[in-house]
């Protein structure tokens, strides 16, 4: 016959009994066809004593793993992604609303491992890919430049040039970045995440060859409201120019306007000519002599004004403050939160946050 547990274990169970019911659970869920449940957190949030605090820690452990997982799932889908065409119909924004339809899909195919979550870009790609508040602010970003364009053209001495007075004897353009202004290179970022590398240039260079890049939601739409206007439209991007090729490839199976007029490049690269450096200034000034520029439209600070290197913080908020006016009328700044010249404002070494100190401390919460 085997002896029943002693007083000081059935103490302890009911001790640990006890405890547990101090914790909330909250109900499972099914995300992406992996049913899970949230961590358990204590009522209250008290940090409880060291047994509690080294249980928790399991259990949220546990739970970068099943967010990791379910990363992953999102990040394997746009690995291949199908194009975007700015015409698509609005993501499900409610069960109760028959215009949209369903409001699920079908989960995607594990594909892979889990995608890790301390991974600095993690959130980036899953909220441009996935998040309707993204595509919603791209899409108003575009149609109140579009809604700028005829008062802009009617105003004769307007110019979105800073240095550069507006001349109505020329013919109107407006100046677009490309890269998460027209282009979604998030794939290329989810591709990176999964192969747990950092930016490279000989992947980026097949990314690009590749051409299918898809459309940042509302681009499309712009572009061919500024083409039907007729104003030209100038694709000013630090792309280098030995990319230009595939570049244009890309907008053109997205149908972006590209038609130049007679001698006039309308694609402006990277070291296309010796002067083109990664400051867009002198490319700025070479459309001016040649357009009015009404608009300018881009992802950094740097697509619209000159900013030194290095930079810090404060100078590019003063930066930006001085030319207020000019937000929203006649420049017009997509959102991009996986990289950017913001990078070298805020990291020791002006590197990507990716390759810097500060992603080294975040990576130590997958290894706590």
């Amino acid at each position: 016959m085997t002896a029943g547990p002693g007083p000081a274990s059935v103490a302890r169970q009911s001790d640990s009994r006890a405890r547990r019911t101090e914790f909330r659970r909250f109900p499972a869920r099914t995300v992406y066809g992996v049913r899970h449940r949230a961590l358990y957190f204590p009522e209250g949030g008290s940090a409880g004593t060291g047994e509690e605090l080294r249980a928790r820690g399991t259990r949220l452990r546990f739970g970068r793993r099943v967010v990791g997982l379910l990363a992953c799932l999102f990040l394997v889908a746009c690995v291949a992604p199908a194009h975007r065409p700015d015409a698509e119909p609005s993501p499900a924004v409610a069960p109760t609303d028959p215009s949209v339809g369903p409001a699920a899909s079908p989960p995607p195919p594990i594909r892979s491992t889990t995608a890790p979550l301390s991974d600095v870009r993690l959130h980036s790609v899953l909220w441009m890919q996935t998040a309707a508040e993204y595509a919603n602010t791209t899409r108003q970003i575009f149609r109140m430049a579009t809604e700028h364009l005829e008062a802009a053209r009617a105003d004769g001495d307007r110019s979105a040039i800073v240095t550069v007075p507006g001349d109505p004897a020329l013919p109107p353009a407006v100046i677009v970045d490309i890269d998460e202004t027209i282009l979604d290179n998030s794939p290329h970022a989810a591709r990176l995440i999964l192969a747990r590398e950092g930016f490279d240039r000989e992947r980026w260079n097949a990314w690009v060859n590749e051409a299918s890049a898809p459309p940042v939601p509302g681009a499309i739409g712009y572009l061919r409201s500024v083409h039907a206007a007729g104003i030209t439209v100038i694709y000013v991007t630090n792309r280098h120019h030995d990319l230009e090729a595939a570049t244009r490839r890309n907008l053109a199976a997205l149908g972006c306007p590209i038609d130049e007029d007679p001698g006039t490049d309308v694609v402006l690269t990277y070291r296309e000519r010796p002067d083109w450096t990664g400051d867009k200034t002198s490319r700025r000034l070479w459309v001016a002599e040649r357009y009015r520029v009404l608009q300018l439209v881009g992802d950094d600070l740097n697509d619209f004004v000159a900013v030194p290197p290095r930079a810090t913080v404060d100078y590019r908020r003063r930066l930006s403050d001085r030319h207020r006016q000019r937000w929203g009328d006649s420049w017009f700044q997509l959102p991009n939160p996986l990289y950017g010249s913001w990078e070298q404002a805020i990291t020791p070494d002006g590197t990507s946050i990716f390759d810097s100190p500060l992603a080294d401390t975040i990576r130590m919460l997958e290894t706590e």
